[in-house]
Formats: C-alpha cells, sequence, structure tokens
C-alpha cells in the first residue's frame, strides 16, 4: 500500500470514528471555525487590519474587541493575524517533517552504524530546549516571518526522526516486508510502498500536537519582537504591542490570548482524536 492509498483509506473512516469521538469531533469544530474565519477574513473582517480610528477605545457596537494604541480595529486584526500565526505553525511543521521524517525513515530502516550517526545528532539538537533554540536561530538569521519558521522547523526536526523511526524499525520485521525483500524489492520501494504507510499513524498524530507547539513558539517569538513584523498582525505580536496596556486597556492581551488557547486545544483535542481512531485498541471502543 502506498502512503496515499494510505491516507485516501483512512480518510473516510477517519471522518466517521471522529464523528463518534466528542474530543475528536469538538476539536474538529474549533479549527474549522478558526480556519473559515482566516480564511474568509477578507469578507469577515470589518475594517482594514491597518486603518487608524481613534486610540485605545475599548469593545463596544462599533468596534467588537476594541482599538489597540495606534487606533486599529483589534477584531479585524485578530482575524488576520491568524493568518501569519498558522502559515508560520504549517511551514514549520512541513519543514520538521520534510527533514524528520527522512532521517527517521533511514535511521530506522538501515540501522547500525547509520542509525548511531544520525540518532546522536538528533539527541544534541533535542536536548537543546525547542523554544530556546529557535529563538537563537531566528535571533542569527534575523527577525521575519520565514525565518521564524525555519527556526521553528529546524528545533521539532528531531521529534519527527524520533517519533518516525521507532514504528519504521517495528514495521521492517513484519512478514510482508520479509517477503518483499526476498522478491528482490528495491529498499526504496520497500520503504515507499510497505514501511512508511504502515507506519505513518504516529507521524499524523504528532502532526496536529506538533502544530499546536508550533503556534505557541510563534507566539513566543513574536512576543520578544523577533517574529512577524509590524505593520502585519499576528497573534504573538499583538500579545507583544499590547504588554504596555495590560491595566488601562486589557481587552488588548485578552483577545489574542483566548485565539491562542482556542487554536492550541483544537489541535490537542483533534489530535488525542486521531491517536483514538489509528489505535486499534482504543478504536474498539468507539
Amino acid at each position: 500500500m502506498t502512503v496515499l492509498g494510505f491516507l485516501r483509506d483512512r480518510a473516510s473512516q477517519s471522518i466517521r470514528l471522529i464523528g463518534h469521538n466528542k474530543v475528536a469531533l469538538t476539536g474538529t469544530i474549533i479549527i474549522v471555525g478558526i480556519l473559515l474565519m482566516i480564511l474568509l477574513a477578507d469578507v469577515i473582517a470589518p475594517y482594514d487590519p491597518e486603518k487608524q480610528f481613534t486610540r485605545l477605545v475599548p469593545p463596544c457596537s462599533e468596534y467588537l474587541l476594541g482599538t489597540d494604541r495606534l487606533g486599529r480595529d483589534v477584531t479585524s486584526r485578530l482575524i488576520y493575524g491568524g493568518r501569519a500565526s498558522l502559515m508560520v505553525a504549517v511551514v514549520s511543521v512541513t519543514i520538521a517533517m520534510a527533514v524528520g521524517v527522512p532521517i527517521g525513515l533511514i535511521s530506522g530502516y538501515f540501522g547500525k552504524t547509520l542509525d548511531n550517526v544520525l540518532m546522536r545528532i538528533m539527541d544534541v539538537i533535542f536536548s537543546l530546549p525547542a523554544l530556546l533554540l529557535a529563538i537563537t536561530i531566528v535571533a542569527i538569521l534575523g527577525p521575519g516571518l520565514l525565518n521564524a519558521a525555519v527556526a521553528v522547523g529546524v528545533s521539532y526536526v528531531p521529534r519527527f526522526a524520533r517519533i518516525t523511526r521507532g514504528p519504521v524499525m517495528s514495521v521492517k520485521e513484519r512478514p510482508y516486508v520479509e517477503a518483499a525483500r526476498a522478491i528482490g524489492a528495491s529498499s526504496r520501494r520497500i520503504v515507499f510502498k510497505y514501511v512508511l504507510p504502515n507506519a505513518s499513524s504516529p507521524i499524523i498524530i504528532q502532526t496536529t500536537l506538533a502544530l499546536s507547539s508550533a503556534i505557541l513558539a510563534e507566539a513566543a517569538i513574536s512576543y520578544l519582537g523577533l517574529g512577524v513584523q509590524p505593520p502585519t498582525p499576528s497573534w504573538g505580536s499583538m500579545l507583544n504591542e499590547a504588554k504596555l496596556y495590560l491595566f488601562i486597556a486589557p481587552w488588548l492581551s485578552i483577545s489574542p490570548g483566548i485565539a491562542i488557547v482556542f487554536t492550541v486545544l483544537g489541535l490537542n483535542l483533534l489530535g488525542d482524536g486521531l491517536r483514538d481512531v489509528f489505535d486499534p485498541r482504543l478504536r474498539r471502543r468507539l
């Protein structure tokens, strides 16, 4: 079974099982709602996120979440800010997968000296706090959306390498893999047709969890002023701008904080649901 075939077969089954899992269904609803809000930002945002009005107006009928220190509508900036935050998260996780999964595949399948070398390198990177490593990298590369995504992605590479290596080491000893090897199938064909599809469940679950962690990392980096740069809004940069107005304008920090909490919560709930979907022992309870 190929990777695409595996995902195709799982899709319909996953949708049905998620519908019977309240935790996964709740996470899916939250994430779909946030994605729709971001994709339809041009339609539902009441104002241009950079247009200035009266400064520090509290929430009212005209400005639902008030205005910030420069008079910009917080509601509009919150909606558009989700684009930058999620873009950093998606790009960083894509980078981590593109580098980490092949490392885990090579290490787990071929083993021996190559496995030792690759895993020791991953252990060195993994021993460093991911957020601290990301901040260090973005400080070297310079502030910006793309640099923040690269920094977070590099710090998450060991996660995907380790989460891929374990299942691959187990799957490569299965009888169908031994049979494919016995009839002369190449290592490349075995890895991509038999090993990866049957070891991909933990990778899919890790992806949802990594996305939630990446959103928090982006918020922390932008809060320090090293991520998305003004005037482009992001949830982290909105928190950075609001830190001086916590007591006189608390609405500036409450709204992006709630947006981050709900997004991370939705992704974590979805990840727990996917674990139930892909784990046969838990699937029987659904």
